[in-house]
């Protein structure tokens, strides 16, 4: 996983539309379509960025280690193994 969003409810109808600001640029305003025409993106991020600036969201970038994750890795078997974390 390159990253994680883990957002409100005002900033998940604005993340979970990205894919939809690529498709269909006008739905989402004239200002939004020029943004979008005028910009080159480099890779996702910079993407997420600019839709981040253009609406208004703050992003907070945190360690990996504070995300509430616990590590899996795959068997031979195809089933998934847990690691317990030890602190």
């Amino acid at each position: 996983m390159d990253y994680f969003f883990w957002v409100d409810r005002v900033a998940a109808d604005i993340v979970c539309t990205t894919y939809e600001r690529i498709i269909h640029l006008t739905r989402f305003g004239d200002g939004w379509a020029r943004c979008r025409e005028e910009t080159h993106f480099e890779n996702s991020e910079g993407y997420y960025f600019k839709v981040a600036n253009f609406t208004g969201l703050q992003v907070f970038e945190v360690p990996s280690g504070l995300l509430p994750f616990q590590r899996v890795s795959r068997m031979k078997d195809g089933g998934l193994c847990m690691f317990a974390q030890i602190l």
